[in-house]
């Protein structure tokens, strides 16, 4: 058995991840493990404590597809702690405080996103382990327990967004030839409508729903912004940060478009009625983030890469102008905390991390 100081860890597993980029069999399964292990803590916003819950079954995995919808949260898959593809799916129920499983999915895959319409819970693609994408669109149905595949004839779409009882989803991964695919998924029917493609043949990233229309945050470092109405596409302008794969997290909030990096390169926000950005201060360069749009404000949750080891939970004012803590979660038996899912319950926060350790194993 063979260890990596923390300091040349999280290098040298990036590096092991990219060596084995577009491998449906991972030849890091099995070989390369890493220690970690999940918590799920809920944060009250109001008196700033953070509260232990019960942590969702099974392994800990990194990057799962994640919804809530009916009192429920939703996990979905992930990259387990041996570099495996998990298809679990967990569902916790607010009301019970507790955990359940429900049937696993028909294609297991990570960082998938995904979109609800009723009882139907819609995941776009997602990759393998290996970053294989995994070219599949299926449709979790709450009530029944039960999986529809609704692929689409035309390829893979990612970063599906619901809007007025229809689901859309664009070309969206680096694993993928590049496209200009757009479609509309009807869950009432189960089929895909052609829609405009985007303007260029770039992968979206982020997909934001903003009244009546929806943006896409785009590797070409673009923002677009399509209107369903028209099935009309228009190029906003550039975005103030550079975007990387699964390096943003963006959301619609009071009028503006909040477009946030999660490795420290800035946050920003767009006034669409005058496309124009304005820079908001971060409170700490960030490690992993999470965002969310409260009643009265946003709701961050990072790991700062100056004190690593905790996980601040902040609450900006209204205007988005200045952020205050709310909470910290700090780890409990292993050094590191990793970000995965934020979720707002009125005036609570539910936290899904993982805490990791500051080395990796190498061998079976």
């Amino acid at each position: 058995m063979a260890t990596s100081p923390r300091a040349a860890s999280t290098p040298l597993l990036f590096l092991l991840l990219l060596l084995a980029t577009g491998c449906d069999d991972n030849p890091l399964e099995g070989i390369l493990s890493v220690e970690m292990r999940p918590r799920w803590a809920s944060v009250d916003l109001t008196s700033s404590r953070a509260t232990d819950l019960a942590a969702p079954p099974g392994e800990a995995v990194t990057a799962p597809g994640r919804a809530m919808e009916g009192g429920r949260v939703y996990l979905f898959g992930g990259i387990t702690t041996d570099f495996g593809t998990s298809g679990a799916v967990s569902i916790y129920d607010r009301a019970a405080g507790t955990w359940s499983q429900g049937a696993p999915m028909p294609n297991p895959r990570a960082k998938t996103r995904a979109a609800v319409v009723d009882d139907l819970v819609c995941l776009g693609a997602g990759v393998t382990a290996g970053l294989a994408e995994v070219a599949a669109f299926d449709c979790y149905d709450t009530a029944s327990d039960a999986w529809i595949d609704a692929a689409w004839s035309r390829g893979p779409v990612h970063h599906p967004v619901a809007l007025a009882g229809s689901i859309y989803a664009f070309n969206g991964s680096p694993m993928s030839p590049q496209g200009q695919r757009a479609g509309r998924f009807d869950p009432t029917t189960k089929t895909w409508e052609d829609l405009a493609p985007t303007p260029k043949e770039a992968v979206v990233e982020w997909a934001v729903v903003a009244g009546d229309s929806i943006f896409a945050v785009t590797m070409a470092n673009e923002l677009w912004s399509y209107a369903p109405a028209t099935d009309a596409w228009s190029v906003v302008g550039d975005t103030p940060i550079r975007v990387d794969y699964d390096g943003v997290r963006s959301l619609f909030y009071g009028g503006e478009l909040f477009v946030m990096d999660a490795e420290d390169q800035g946050w920003a926000a767009l006034d669409p009625s005058a496309s124009t950005w304005r820079v908001i201060d971060q409170p700490y360069p960030t490690g992993s983030l999470e965002v969310a749009a409260g009643d009265d404000g946003l709701v961050a949750v990072l790991t700062p890469k100056q004190k690593a080891a905790t996980a601040p939970v902040l609450r900006s004012t209204p205007t988005v102008d200045a952020w205050e803590e709310r909470g910290q979660l700090e780890p409990r038996e292993l050094p590191v905390l990793d970000v995965e899912a934020l979720f707002l319950d009125g005036p609570t926060a539910l936290v899904l991390a993982n805490e990791v350790d500051d080395a990796f194993t190498l061998g079976r």
